[in-house]
């Protein structure tokens, strides 16, 4: 299966992209910096230069694709321009997904980050759940959790 997937360099799309690679799929990558060592690297990962702000970018390199992964986003809450991030999570979405439509894609699965959610300590958080921490980033406490997570 042809699939097209955007946030490959982050850290579930690049997981992602390595298993459904190594499970015989050809990737069409969506990457800003094909040299970044982020980059997974596969056979059957095609890299196309780019980003969701380009709508033409994201129709060539979704060409032929029958499901799409749609990762990328801006993750801040410091934004020294908070328009780059409407640009990027609400009009690069849309780019994303006007070329699905026009593709007659079958399946898009759109990410979020854990951040909308906060910081868990003890047990996994879903969409339902209360947020239970600000915005702010908590150094001590995310190095905790991924202490936790080893």
């Amino acid at each position: 299966m042809k699939i097209f997937i955007t946030g490959g360099t982050g850290y579930l799309g690049h997981s992602l992209s390595i298993k459904l690679a190594k499970a015989g799929h050809s990737i069409q990558l969506l990457v800003r910096n094909p040299d970044s060592n982020l980059v997974p690297r596969h056979p059957n990962i095609h890299l196309f230069k780019g980003d969701i702000h380009d709508p033409a970018i994201i129709a060539r390199a979704m060409n032929g694709c029958n499901q799409v992964f749609h990762m990328a986003a801006a993750v801040t809450c410091r934004a020294k321009d908070p328009d780059e991030i409407f640009r990027t999570n609400v009009e690069g979405t849309f780019h994303v997904l006007e070329a699905a439509r026009k593709e007659s894609v079958s399946r898009i699965v759109y990410t979020s980050t854990c951040g909308v959610i906060g910081s868990c300590i003890k047990e996994p958080m879903t969409e339902n759940d209360p947020r239970i921490s600000g915005f702010s980033f908590d150094y001590e406490l995310s190095k905790k959790i991924a202490e936790d997570m080893v």
